[in-house]
């Protein structure tokens, strides 16, 4: 109401015609304010009187069911995000207009002026206009959804009706809801920011939970509902914890589940359920992983994992085991890649043929361009769901083979795309097992076999077999190699090799020199090279010459006859594209460089440790006493390529930060630098376990 009657004092005053009006409206103006800002004041102290006496969420009874009506969210410093989203929201909402703008005008302009009979593409690119109105939704909901968060008015309603659990989120007018049947739910999971912000404590020593409560408040829990296919459905996402343990518990109460309040947690075993009516005595778990960690049962023996269904075969021999893995069949081996390749293409190959019959004529355009331009355009579409089509039947046609022979395993695939073998010891994994591979299908990630190396080299493979044959293969390969026997860090200590003084060796294949003197050692780490960075700097290529291939073209049909000031929204919108491609391009060119031409050095005398590392842009030169250092360590840097953690030699301190260097470096090389140092300065060894 204030608001209100500001906004209209305003009005009244600018509609005046006294030469004092302007005095008259910035008075009014600060009055109300100073009653706005008490009014604030007066509110917010009501709210933190009430809030300990109003329950943290309401319950209200359906003809069929029950709603939990959660309140606001309260959110910290990170509802700073929600402006991001609202401006990104409404940078796509006006490019979707824009886009939707010319299919949708010339279509109209065919049918009033094609002869009858003849108006077919006129429908046709009204029709493809209109698609834009999935993505204006979208940004629109985009756009409600930030301001909601930045303001914070957004909440989420709970149902349980008719068999079926709907979770609601509010912004505004704007509503995100998700469902899934209760018969499906296999268990309760709360979780947080805290878990990741403590992990990252401890590798890093710069982030901890405090800065989470900063960030987001009280409001830091997310209760999922998981199913048997590991898919999840966030039921309440940024609510306090205690409120979403007490709905956990009261949403087991109402799915007819049995709650387990010793192991807080709600998990029903879907071998248990045999039809709607044994619901009663089922158990489901409410797993509160802030807590703790779900424990993995290793207790079965490899051969009672066996599915029962599978058609991979194993041979037993004296010396090893050979397992062999026939093809599955296209539609079982991609796991719905086909399914969506062929949506993809089939869409793709609307969008060609229309844009090549815009391009010759056939459909009245406002412009024509070169028909060249329409084939490299789509190119990039064609490409994507022809390479979806190959992989797909490739994952269906592929026959794999895997024997160990002593401490021997050896890994042989044939495919449409060749022959790939693969061969290790025992001495160099560290581990086997079934991992995610990075890759979504519907939202569900695709599982693989994964060759964890001591080194850091993962090798992945047999995505195509489902999850319960990959844990299967896994336990065989590990017990047949007796991996779980080996000591990890006698593994780590046998990359270290010394000489007949029983000096440390340089790994085989390493780059690092090692120089001894008198009073200490001199280590040098050079560049890795341009060459281990092919990939990302090529990707950088790509996006860089997007941007300036989008500006060749726009500069060639839209300034050919000087500047349009009518197509100044497509303009702005091309420019924006185009500046964000480029800078993607730039910043991962760059860092690509700068990852590969980055060199340390390291001194470790009996009572001084210095460092220098040099980059392209920048360099640093540090230096430690030696009884002012604790460890030097390799850990983890909390970052992950290719589902592999990344690992760094951290120097620790007594006092003071941490400091990371040589991220990204074969972990025998991170290990051989700190057991050099370590015995240099008589410290404690520390290789990564």
């Amino acid at each position: 109401c204030l608001r209100t009657a500001a906004f209209m004092g305003w009005l009244l005053g600018l509609g005046s015609r006294g030469g004092g009006w302007i005095g008259e409206v910035c008075l009014f103006d600060v009055a109300i304010r100073t009653a706005m800002g008490i009014g604030a004041m007066n509110e917010a102290m009501l709210a933190d009187g009430m809030r300990r006496d109003e329950p943290d969420y309401r319950e209200e009874p359906l003809a069929s069911g029950v709603r939990f009506v959660l309140p606001r969210r309260e959110l910290g410093s990170v509802r700073i995000v929600g402006w991001a989203i609202a401006g990104a929201g409404a940078c796509g909402a006006l490019f979707m207009v824009g886009w939707m703008w010319q299919p949708i005008a010339g279509g109209i302009k065919q049918l009033l002026t094609a002869p009858p009979g003849q108006q077919m593409f006129g429908w046709i690119s009204i029709g493809f206009g209109c698609l834009g109105l999935i993505g204006l939704t979208i940004t629109v909901g985009m756009v409600m959804a930030g301001l909601a968060i930045a303001r914070n008015r957004s909440r989420c309603t709970v149902e349980i009706r008719n068999g079926k659990l709907l979770a609601t989120d509010h912004f505004f007018f704007y509503r995100l809801r998700r469902t899934m049947p209760v018969s499906e739910i296999q268990r309760l999971r709360l979780t947080g920011p805290h878990n990741a912000a403590e992990k990252f404590s401890r590798e890093r020593e710069k982030f901890s939970s405090d800065d989470v409560s900063r960030l987001v408040g009280r409001n830091d829990t997310v209760l999922l509902a998981d199913r048997a296919d590991k898919r999840a459905l966030a039921i309440a996402v940024a609510y306090p914890h205690e409120m979403l343990t007490r709905l956990a518990t009261a949403i087991a109460s109402h799915t007819d589940a049995q709650s387990l309040f010793t192991s807080t947690i709600i998990e029903r075993d879907p071998l248990e359920q045999r039809d709607d009516s044994e619901i009663f005595d089922e158990r489901v778990s409410i797993l509160d992983s802030t807590l703790a960690s779900e424990p993995w049962d290793e207790s079965r023996p490899a051969g009672e994992l066996r599915p029962d269904d599978t058609t991979v075969v194993i041979d037993r021999r004296p010396d090893g085991i050979t397992i062999d893995m026939p093809p599955v069949g296209v539609w079982k081996g991609s796991k719905g890649l086909m399914a969506f390749s062929i949506i993809w293409n089939v869409f793709v190959g609307l969008f060609v043929a229309f844009a090549v019959a815009a391009a010759f004529g056939a459909v009245e355009a406002e412009e024509k361009g070169p028909p060249w331009v329409i084939p490299l355009a789509l190119t990039p579409f064609v490409a994507v769901g022809v390479g979806m089509l190959l992989s797909s039947i490739n994952s269906g046609r592929r026959r794999a083979m895997i024997a160990t022979v002593g401490d021997a395993v050896l890994f042989v695939q044939t495919s449409i795309f060749g022959k790939k073998t693969r061969e290790w010891q025992r001495q160099q994994l560290d581990e086997i097992r079934c991992g995610p591979s990075g890759v979504e299908i519907n939202d569900v990630p695709v599982t693989e076999l994964q060759f964890i190396a001591i080194d850091d080299d993962k090798f992945g493979c047999l995505s195509h077999l489902t999850d319960d044959e990959l844990r299967w293969i896994a336990a065989e390969l590990n017990d047949t190699l007796r991996l779980s026997e080996l000591d990890r860090a006698e593994s780590f200590a046998a990359t270290l090799q010394r000489d007949a003084h029983g000096d440390l060796l340089p790994p085989v294949g390493s780059a690092v020199r090692l120089e001894r003197s008198g009073d200490g050692v001199s280590i040098h780490v050079p560049p890795r090279g341009i060459r281990r960075s092919l990939g990302s700097l090529a990707l950088g290529v790509i996006f860089f010459a997007v941007s300036v291939g989008v500006a060749v073209v726009i500069a060639r049909t839209q300034f050919k006859h000087g500047f349009p000031p009518r197509d100044m929204g497509g303009v702005i919108i091309a420019s924006i594209f185009i500046f964000v491609f480029g800078a993607v391009g730039v910043a991962v060119m760059v860092g690509s460089i700068v990852t590969a031409r980055s060199q340390s050095w390291f001194t470790a005398r009996r009572t001084e440790l210095q460092v220098l590392e040099r980059s392209v842009f920048k360099s640093r030169r540090l230096s430690w006493g030696r009884d002012a250092l604790l460890a030097i360590e390799v850990l983890p840097t909390g970052t992950r390529l290719n589902n592999v953690p990344i690992y760094h030699l951290l120097i620790r301190p007594r006092q003071g930060e941490t400091f990371g260097v040589m991220s990204g470096r074969r972990r025998v090389d991170l290990n051989f630098v700190a057991a050099v140092l370590n015995e240099s300065l008589e410290l404690a060894t520390a290789e990564s376990p």
